[in-house]
């Protein structure tokens, strides 16, 4: 079963438990865009992406992307609707 948790500090983290697959994602979030980019258990760049501001959008998104994944964001503004 999926899990997700937000924990607080200097900056939001959400992570979400899926398999066991080893992904981070960094969201950029801002009124118009949101600009993304995803690493590896490595640290290697593997995909980079600028998506609509928009949560079904953000969700299909992170959808795709598979496997167990770590997102951070940094607490802005654009946050409260995340």
């Amino acid at each position: 079963m999926n899990s997700c948790h937000v924990r607080r500090s200097n900056h939001a983290f959400i992570s979400c438990r899926i398999s066991n697959n080893g992904q981070y994602i960094g969201l950029d979030v801002h009124k118009e865009a949101i600009t993304v980019a995803v690493r590896n258990g490595a640290g290697k760049l593997v995909m980079e992406s600028i998506l609509e501001t928009k949560a079904n959008t953000l969700f299909e998104f992170l959808s795709g992307v598979g496997g167990e994944f770590h997102v951070t964001l940094e607490e802005g503004t654009s946050l409260a609707w995340l």
